[in-house]
C-alpha cells in the first residue's frame, strides 16, 4: 500500500513498481574532493535531467520560484556552486577560476552518470553554461541562459594590471577568512546589504529568498552573516578576450535559448552582444533570442514572465 501525500502530483509504473513524484524539492549533497556540492532536486527522478546554475554570489534558491512553474516531467537539479549557499568552499590556498567551474560542472555530470543533459543558467551560470556546452558539445542537449548573452570580458589591454590586482584581492580575502570571524548583524541589515550590492537591481523580497541559503545564524543566536566565501567577492584571476571567446564558443552545438531582461544593466557594449547573437545561429542546432520586461533577476521576481518560454523550449525533450 502506498500513501499519497498532498504534495505528490502524479506517479508512473516502472518495472511493476509505482514511483511517486513530488513538487517539494529534496536537499542532496554531491561528494567532491574538497567536500560537497549542495543542491535541491525537483520533479520526476526518471525524467530528462536539467542542471540549474545560479549567478555570481547567489545560490540554488534563485530557482525557487521558477522551477515550480516548469514542466514537472523533468528532473531539475539546482546547485550551489562551491563557495556559495550550502556548498563546501574551496580550502585555503585554492583560488576560484573559470576552468575550475567548468571542471566542477563536469564532476557533477559524472556523479549523476549523465551522458546527455540540459542546463538552465542565470547570469554567471548561463555564461559558464555556454563555456561548458562548447567544451563538451556532445553532452548538452539544450541550454537556457537567463540574462547572459556571453561570458563577461574586459579589454585585453587591461588583463595584466587587472590580474595582478585580482591576485592581491584574493590573497587579502583569504587572509581575512583565516584570521577573522564574520560580523553578525540583524537579518534586515543583510537584506539591505544584498540589495545595495546589486545597486538596487534585486528587490528586498528577492534578497530574502536568496538569503535562505546564503546566510547563517550566529552561534550565539544574535544576528546573521553571509555564508558565501569571501574569495567570491574578488575579481577572477583568469580572463578571456572577446576573440578567444568567439573561437571557443564556435564549438557550441546544443539548442540555445537566450532570455534577456529589458531592464537589466548591460555588462558589455550592444555591438559585442550582437556579434555573439549572430555567431550562435551558425553553430547551434537551434537558436532563439527574446527579451522580457524585468530586471536581472526577473526569473526570481517575476518567474511567470519566463516560464512559458522555457517550457516551450524544453518540451521537445519529452518522449510521447
Amino acid at each position: 500500500m502506498y500513501v499519497i501525500r498532498p504534495q505528490i502530483k502524479y506517479s508512473r509504473k516502472v518495472n511493476g513498481f509505482v514511483r511517486l513524484f513530488s513538487d517539494a524539492p529534496k536537499e542532496i549533497r554531491i561528494p567532491m574532493p574538497w567536500g560537497y556540492i549542495a543542491a535541491k532536486e525537483w520533479g520526476n527522478p526518471l525524467g530528462n535531467p536539467i542542471l540549474c546554475y545560479h549567478g555570481w554570489q547567489d545560490n540554488a534558491g534563485t530557482f525557487d520560484r521558477l522551477i515550480p512553474l516548469l514542466n514537472k516531467k523533468f528532473r531539475y537539479i539546482a546547485l550551489d556552486v562551491a563557495g556559495h549557499g550550502f556548498s563546501t568552499p574551496y580550502p585555503p590556498g585554492m583560488l576560484y577560476n573559470v576552468w575550475d567551474l567548468v571542471v566542477q560542472y563536469h564532476r557533477i555530470a559524472q556523479y549523476f552518470n549523465l551522458d546527455k543533459f540540459s542546463m538552465i543558467g542565470h547570469s554567471m551560470g548561463g555564461g559558464f553554461g555556454l563555456v561548458y556546452a562548447s567544451v563538451f558539445p556532445a553532452k548538452v542537449e539544450k541550454l537556457v541562459s537567463l540574462d547572459m548573452v556571453k561570458p563577461v570580458t574586459v579589454p585585453l589591454a587591461w588583463h595584466t594590471q587587472d590580474i595582478g590586482e585580482a591576485i592581491e584581492e584574493n590573497l587579502l580575502a583569504e587572509h581575512k577568512m583565516l584570521n577573522s570571524k564574520p560580523q553578525a548583524v540583524p537579518m534586515e541589515t543583510l537584506v539591505k546589504r544584498y540589495v545595495e550590492g546589486t545597486l538596487g537591481n534585486l528587490s528586498s523580497e528577492g534578497a530574502r529568498v536568496l538569503l535562505k541559503r546564503g546566510a547563517a545564524k550566529a552561534p550565539n543566536g544574535k544576528g546573521y552573516y553571509f555564508t558565501r566565501d569571501l574569495r567570491q567577492n574578488t575579481a577572477s584571476i583568469q580572463r578571456f578576450s572577446i576573440a578567444e571567446q568567439q573561437k571557443l564558443l564556435k564549438n557550441i552545438r546544443c539548442e540555445l535559448l537566450l532570455i534577456k531582461s529589458k531592464n537589466a544593466p548591460s555588462y558589455e557594449p550592444d555591438e559585442v552582444y550582437r556579434e555573439f547573437r549572430d555567431l550562435y545561429p551558425k553553430y547551434c542546432k537551434s537558436f532563439n533570442y527574446l527579451e522580457v520586461d524585468g530586471g536581472h533577476w526577473v526569473h526570481l521576481e517575476h518567474p511567470e514572465r519566463v516560464a512559458p518560454y522555457i517550457n516551450e523550449f524544453l518540451n521537445s525533450l519529452l518522449d510521447f
